[in-house]
């Protein structure tokens, strides 16, 4: 019920933002929280660093005529793509038609927003406790944590994780 409401809101922040002087020149952008555990690998909770927890909604909507953008804007579409929250900030400097700042460490999606197959080899690093860190890039998912314990997946042929390779051989590099 709670994400049927907030679907109906954001609806209706959309249709006014359309009918408004506005419409043009406004930027939306949508993300969440990341994900829960509902006793997956008998966890109830949201603490750890596997894909289904660490992933988030993401969704940008720009207007026709944004810098950078084609002229007739982006129709829409759904892009793959491995990014992080952290993008955010280079985007909307970009989409604004503002200078890049130094010493950021997102990436501009911009490119995405154009083509969402676009080639994009940018990891996504998620952190969670003193050097525990995840690293997931397309297909791959990394873990690392404080005992020094690893986990790797290949989310192509085991997207739920259930097939930890960090100590076969064959992927030791």
């Amino acid at each position: 019920a709670s994400i049927a409401y907030a679907d109906a809101m954001l609806g209706e922040l959309l249709d006014a933002l359309e009918e408004s002087a506005h419409a043009q020149n406004t930027i939306v952008v949508l993300w969440s929280d990341h994900g829960w555990q509902l006793g997956e690998k008998e966890h109830w909770r949201k603490f750890a660093l596997w894909d289904n927890l660490i992933r988030t909604v993401l969704m940008v909507k720009v207007p026709p005529g944004t810098p950078g953008l084609p002229r007739g804007g982006v129709q829409g579409g759904v892009c793959d793509r491995v990014v992080s929250l952290v993008d955010l900030y280079p985007t909307l400097l970009s989409l604004s038609g503002l200078p890049p700042r130094e010493g950021l460490e997102g990436r501009d999606l911009t490119s995405l927003l154009q083509d969402p197959g676009a080639e994009w080899d940018n990891p996504a690093i998620t952190t969670y406790d003193f050097n525990e860190f995840s690293i997931r890039v397309e297909g791959w998912h990394y873990i690392h944590y404080i005992d020094d314990s690893e986990e790797l997946y290949d989310l192509r042929a085991d997207p739920e994780e259930w097939r930890n390779l960090a100590d076969d051989p064959e992927y030791r590099d």
